[in-house]
């Protein structure tokens, strides 16, 4: 018997500008049921992405090597992806020109992974030191040695960078930081994670007292989003931002909590400003996440 699934167009319904998972998908397992109108147009979906040769597969792998398991982590308006191979136990860092795949090494331990690669191929990423700590590093294809370079003396992790090469992570403690490569500049707080920068140098993150709350750094000063209300007083929120544009969009997930501090549903939300947000979500929905923003208006 032909098991059949509810096809739900999600396209149909977001903005093109913004990218986000909804929890209130239909799932279902198996082949679509082509004798319903579900399932002839999944069936439909599926035969037009099939003959859609814009597009074309590429095998990621060092040295031709099937072993190991690889995880790209950004792609570059060039197809250039940066990431991480996995493979007995130790983690590789690598970059993808369009037809190499090139082994970034490591500051000196046996760990490293990229985490974010600009349209220029400068990669951003994390990597061991002899001793056992992680240092942020930046690579870039036009260093005549080909290495890595370590980008502060203290322990540090990095989470983006954008099109000037500027890095943001943070270092030990939770103390987010933007590097402009030449110097490391922190945010100037404890227990927050720097997650997006965009190309004007402006910082999205979020700090962790009780519950996650968002801020957002304009290049000379740190902002707290303000508490987001609903239709009910017995609700409190608290927010991840996660990414934003280069027009000063951002994008966070907004968790409603209960008095008894349980969360009670999750809202996508777009802010154009530190002041105006729109909650996004499907109709009758009681989850979507956001996960990332593009350029369009």
């Amino acid at each position: 018997m032909a098991r059949s699934c509810r096809y739900s167009p999600l396209h149909a319904f977001l903005p093109r500008w913004l990218i986000f998972l909804s929890a209130g998908l239909a799932a279902c397992g198996g082949a679509p049921d082509t004798g319903s109108t579900a399932g002839a147009l999944a069936s439909r979906q599926l035969a037009a992405a099939t003959v859609d040769n814009r597009y074309q597969v590429t095998n990621l792998s060092l040295e031709g090597s099937s072993k190991g398991f690889v995880t790209p982590k950004g792609i570059n308006a060039s197809g250039q992806v940066a990431g991480y191979i996995m493979a007995e136990g130790k983690k590789r860092a690598f970059m993808f020109d369009g037809s190499t795949m090139r082994d970034l090494g490591t500051l000196g331990g046996e760990n490293s992974e990229s985490v974010a690669i600009n349209d220029a191929g400068q990669v951003a990423g994390n990597a061991q030191l002899p001793d056992g700590l992680y240092h942020a590093f930046r690579y870039d294809p036009d260093n005549v040695n080909g290495q890595i370079v370590d980008l502060d003396s203290r322990e540090s992790s990095a989470t983006g960078i954008n099109a000037s090469g500027h890095v943001i992570g943070e270092l030990i403690g939770g103390v987010p930081y933007i590097h402009d490569g030449g110097t490391l500049q922190t945010l100037g707080m404890a227990n927050s994670t720097a997650k997006a920068i965009n190309d004007d140098d402006r910082v999205v993150g979020f700090f962790i007292n009780s519950v996650p709350n968002s801020f957002f750094y304009d290049g000379n000063a740190l902002t707290f989003l303000k508490v987001l209300k609903y239709d009910s007083e017995d609700f409190f929120t608290s927010a991840s931002a996660i990414a934003l544009n280069n027009a000063g969009q951002f994008i966070t997930t907004i968790n409603f909590h209960l008095p008894s501090t349980r969360v009670a549903f999750t809202r996508a939300a777009i802010w154009n400003d530190i002041n105006t947000s729109q909650l996004i979500g499907l109709p009758d929905e009681s989850k979507s996440i956001a996960l990332d923003i593009n350029d369009a208006t």
